[in-house]
């Protein structure tokens, strides 16, 4: 018993020595970065790259201490549900018992010392259900996760800091896929169609000013609002409220105020996980950036996320400075031309490699950067179908066009026709695996089934 108790004595010390260095790690980069103004803001969620898992410690296969035994009346014994010691950190064979030597995540000072614990969550300490990752590196549950993972000891994740860890490494093994949903063919209606399970993120466009109230998508579709959250969120789906350029009215001084407030409460309403931000063109001007900052300051404690659609031809309005505070940025690669132009393809690979590239040299950071992807295509000339010009949506494409499922550019008499087929596609989501994942813009426009491009796009960015 004494050999038992001497040798969990000396292991706790090296694991409070361990704690010890990091939380001076942590305390270093405040001291070196600015806690409270930190150069980007780091989400509130797993991050963003993928990778194989994390480089935490192995598991012990058992825990220490002898089966039953208890120090201090069941009061002194380190004692959890399944633990062993820090998350990820080996635990050494012992002779048996009922729990682990630390929990997995809690650190409950309980007990009995247990043996046949072991099995961490593989990560290294540090985490928490909103620790901020980022960057790549040691542990993460699944993933190439910041330091940290799914389970630790303790700090429950650092938000504005970078915590070290996230809820499960970066996004698991996956890139995010953040998928568009307009209220066009009702949100109750997708809580039905949608397949969750090839997505990371909705957002729900568009919420702006509009009948007597500051923000809505209007009478109908705000009731459909919680059948669509609730069927996401099984799948571990965000679910975020989208605003568009109408609601840049409510963005000057004397108004943007109580147009935050209806952020939020509205955010607080439905259960949504946080804000894009997709007002464009001449709306961004110099009223954005000072909103941006006061609803990032507004959603940022409450582990809300804050995003933007953007593209260079407005961004350039934009502050670097206000580039950090979103979580990510949907780089918005299409539309290099359109029914306003002359014919041309519309969104092609090399757009997108300098759409991306762009931000980059804005200061963006690649893990920060979603590439947009159109599941439309553009028309020009008198043989194209009536009323299908503008935003030609790809399931309406595919029946009358089969050629365009591996072609982007087709011509028929008096007819040009620009869209992405399944190649293209395809290069795009292996592009994507280099930044933080793909937008797509938007999920109505798809085809069903086999014809899917959201499968043809996730199978290329996900697969190995």
């Amino acid at each position: 018993m004494r050999a038992v108790q001497k040798s969990t004595a000396a292991r706790l010390s090296a694991v409070i020595t361990r704690l010890g260095a990091c939380a001076c790690g942590i305390l270093l980069l405040c001291a070196v970065t600015g806690c409270s103004s930190p150069p980007a803001r780091l989400p509130a969620e797993a991050g963003s790259l993928s990778g194989a898992a994390g480089g935490g410690g192995a598991a012990g296969s058992q825990g220490v201490g002898g089966v039953g035994t208890t120090l201090g009346a069941g009061t002194g014994g380190v004692s959890g549900a399944a633990g062993a010691g820090l998350s990820g950190m080996a635990a050494a064979p012992g002779t048996g018992g009922g729990a682990g030597l630390a929990a997995a995540g809690t650190a409950a000072w309980a007990g009995t010392f247990g043996g046949a614990g072991g099995a961490a969550a593989a990560g290294s300490g540090f985490a928490g259900s909103a620790g901020s990752s980022g960057m790549p590196g040691v542990g993460g549950a699944v993933g190439a996760g910041g330091v940290g993972g799914s389970a630790g000891l303790g700090m429950g994740g650092l938000d504005a800091v970078g915590g070290m860890g996230g809820a499960a490494g970066l996004i698991g093994s996956r890139h995010k896929v953040v998928g568009y949903l307009t209220t066009r063919a009702g949100f109750a209606n997708y809580a039905t169609r949608i397949d969750f399970t090839r997505l990371t993120h909705i957002n729900l466009s568009f919420a702006n000013p509009g009948d007597g109230k500051l923000l809505t998508f209007g009478a109908t579709a705000d009731a459909e609002v919680a059948a669509l959250v609730a069927a996401a969120r099984p799948h571990g789906v965000k679910v975020l409220v989208s605003i568009s350029s109408p609601s840049h009215v409510e963005l000057v001084p004397g108004r943007v105020d109580p147009f935050v407030d209806a952020i939020d409460a509205f955010i607080d309403r439905y259960q949504l996980d946080g804000l894009d931000v997709d007002i464009e063109g001449d709306a961004v001007n110099q009223n954005y950036d000072p909103f941006i900052e006061k609803v990032d300051m507004r959603l940022r404690p409450r582990g809300k996320l804050l995003t933007a659609a953007l593209g260079p031809w407005h961004a350039r309005n934009v502050l670097d400075r206000t580039f950090a505070r979103f979580d990510f940025i949907n780089v918005m690669a299409y539309d290099g031309c359109g029914t306003w132009t002359p014919a041309c393809p519309h969104s092609t690979l090399a757009l997108a490699m300098g759409h991306l590239e762009h931000f980059v040299g804005r200061g963006v950071s690649a893990d920060r950067l979603v590439l947009g992807v159109p599941f439309y295509g553009y028309c020009w000339g008198t043989g194209c179908p009536a009323g299908r010009t503008h935003s030609f949506k790809y399931r309406e494409i595919l029946p009358l066009y089969p050629e365009t499922r591996t072609q982007d550019w087709i011509t028929r008499p008096n007819m040009e026709l620009s869209h992405n087929g399944e190649p293209t596609i395809r290069e795009k989501a292996k592009l994507a695996k280099q930044y933080a994942g793909v937008m797509i813009w938007e999920l109505f426009y798809d085809a069903e089934g086999a014809d899917s491009l959201l499968t043809v796009l996730t199978d290329a960015l996900w697969m190995p």
